[in-house]
C-alpha cells in the first residue's frame, strides 16, 4: 500500500507523510472512485439481492458468493481510493530541488546504464514513466541524497550501490 504514515528518512530529513499525485494520477483515481460508486458497486448490490432473493440455499449458492466478493472487493478498493485521496490533499511538487525526494525524478547509473525514475508511489504511474516506490530498498536509499552521491540498498540479489546523477522536480 502507499506510504500515508510519518516515518523517518533517509539523512535529509525527508519524510512520507503525505501521498504525493501528479494531477493525471488523482483525476484517475477520481474518475475509478465515481466508476466504482455509480456503477460497479450498485451492479454488485443488485446482484447479491438477486442471488439472494432466487436461492433457496444460500450456504450453497456460487452466484450469491460471486456477488458478494464482487461486492467486498468494490467496496474495499474505493476505501482504498478514499484513502489515497484523503492523504494527498495536500502533496505538492518538493522545492527542494538538490535533494531526492517523493515528487523527484532522478537519473541513476547502475552497471554504466542510465536510468530515470519518479520517486512517487505507484498510483502515479504512466506511460513513459517508471515510478519507483519511496518504500522500496532503493528508493529509500535515494531520499535525501544529492546529485553525486553514491547508495547502496538491498536488492534480492544481494547489496547494490548506484550513482545519483541528477534530480529535479517532476513537472507535467
Amino acid at each position: 500500500m502507499t506510504a500515508t504514515a510519518p516515518r523517518p528518512a533517509a539523512s535529509g530529513g525527508h519524510r512520507i507523510d503525505r501521498v504525493w499525485l501528479t494531477a493525471d494520477a488523482r483525476q484517475r483515481l477520481v474518475e475509478e472512485l465515481t466508476h466504482l460508486e455509480n456503477e460497479v458497486i450498485p451492479q454488485a448490490e443488485e446482484a447479491l439481492g438477486v442471488a439472494m432473493a432466487t436461492s433457496s440455499n444460500q450456504l450453497d449458492n456460487g452466484d450469491l458468493t460471486a456477488a458478494n466478493e464482487e461486492l467486498s472487493l468494490a467496496n474495499r478498493r474505493a476505501e482504498q481510493i478514499r484513502t489515497i485521496l484523503a492523504a494527498s490533499a495536500e502533496a505538492a511538487t518538493p522545492k527542494v530541488t538538490h535533494q531526492a525526494g517523493v515528487g523527484c525524478v532522478v537519473v541513476i547509473e547502475d552497471g554504466g546504464s542510465h536510468d530515470t525514475y519518479l520517486i512517487a508511489p505507484p498510483e502515479n504511474r504512466m506511460p513513459g514513466v517508471t515510478c519507483l516506490s519511496p518504500r522500496s530498498p532503493l528508493g529509500q536509499a535515494l531520499l535525501g541524497a544529492e546529485a553525486g552521491a553514491t547508495v547502496t540498498y538491498k536488492s534480492p540479489a544481494g547489496p547494490r550501490t548506484v550513482k545519483l546523477v541528477e534530480v529535479r522536480p517532476y513537472t507535467d
